[in-house]
């Protein structure tokens, strides 16, 4: 194999570098303008036969950028690294232009013992898709260590080499989802890293009660356009409508506007914006979730309403700040809110983020 472009010489300041043992032969580097077994031998005065005689494995039809090649007598001294004190294998970082078969003959080893160490290397595609500032063995040994991204959602480059919630599909780049932006793999090749299956829609049978539920906003009635008050609605079609939206007050009970009232029918309770962190305060201590559930009995008897729906924006929500605490202390206020409201339709607006 020729290799015209090819900038080194045989060694640094010589042509020829001599064994540091005795038994070590005396040594070229190939490079150009020696790229050729043609180009060693006639350069260091020795036949094509003696060049054979002194490297019996050599193929002159594949010789790769720093190899070396004895144009003496002797054993040619290796470059091999060896495994480190732990166990772990000694480690290359691949760089622009790079491919096996250099790294292998800068290291005196071979193709097939890169490909056989790395086996167990994490994210090793093998040498026919060798990735650019990849971190691979040289040696034998145990696999470079996976370096962890603290903003990860899962995988083994998460913390703790993280699962998503829920059984939902780990992406190849260590996030969570449910779409085939998660699911497959990825662009470059990666695949899926865990619970790799899109879910399947559940669907109902005609036995199954199904409900159709609407959503009136209080402010419509006194917007300045297309304006429309609750008596003015189509109610056709719908099971159920919900009022909103009440919230929580600084007090933990529940706060509604006066003008609104006459409107209501089913009373939707949602918390978001600024005020957002009152639920996280109301569901966090039984007193509060006492008084604020108590609030609520005596709103929907005094206003005659069928039930309630909770709305909270967004429960242990990274994104949104949301403390940890905010799903057992959700659930547990719903236990306490399904016993206290034994005959009221209740419902939760449950966030679907990972």
């Amino acid at each position: 194999m020729v290799f015209p472009t090819w900038k080194s010489v045989f060694a640094v300041g010589s042509l020829f570098v001599a064994g540091t043992h005795a038994a070590d032969c005396t040594t070229v580097t190939v490079g150009s303008p020696y790229s050729t077994c043609y180009d060693i031998y006639t350069a260091a005065g020795i036949t094509a036969s003696q060049l054979s005689s002194y490297n019996p494995s050599l193929d002159c039809s594949a010789l790769q950028i720093s190899q070396k090649v004895c144009i003496s007598s002797g054993t040619l001294p290796s470059n091999t690294p060896k495994p480190n004190a732990d166990r772990s294998c000694a480690t290359y970082t691949t760089v622009a232009g790079d491919y096996c078969a250099l790294i292998a003959a800068k290291y005196d080893i071979t193709t097939t013992q890169i490909e056989s160490w790395n086996a167990g290397t994490y994210k090793w595609k093998g040498c026919d898709s060798l990735q650019l500032g990849f971190t691979l063995c040289v040696s034998s040994g145990t696999p470079p260590p996976i370096l962890i991204n603290p903003d990860l959602q899962c995988g083994p480059e998460s913390s703790g080499n993280a699962t998503c919630p829920l059984k939902v599909c780990c992406s190849a780049y260590g996030y969570c989802g449910t779409t085939t932006d998660f699911c497959d793999v990825a662009p470059n090749g990666d695949p899926c890293i865990s619970n790799c299956f899109m879910p399947t829609l559940p669907s109902c049978s005609s036995s199954q009660v199904t409900r159709t539920v609407g959503y009136y906003t209080g402010w419509v009635s006194s917007r300045k356009c297309n304006n429309v008050t609750a008596k003015q609605v189509d109610l056709e079609g719908f099971t159920h409508v919900l009022y909103s939206f009440a919230t929580i007050g600084d007090d933990m009970k529940i706060a509604f506007a006066a003008d609104d009232i006459t409107q209501l029918k089913d009373l939707a309770i949602s918390q978001e914006g600024e005020d957002k962190a009152l639920f996280s305060t109301m569901i966090g201590m039984s007193a509060n979730c006492a008084t604020f559930i108590n609030s609520v009995k005596s709103f929907l008897s005094t206003y005659s309403l069928d039930g309630i729906d909770i709305d909270m924006e967004y429960p242990a929500s990274v994104e949104q700040g949301g403390p940890p605490m905010d799903t057992p202390n959700l659930t547990a206020f719903f236990q306490e809110l399904w016993a206290a409201l034994p005959d009221a339709k209740l419902s939760l607006a449950t966030p679907s983020d990972y």
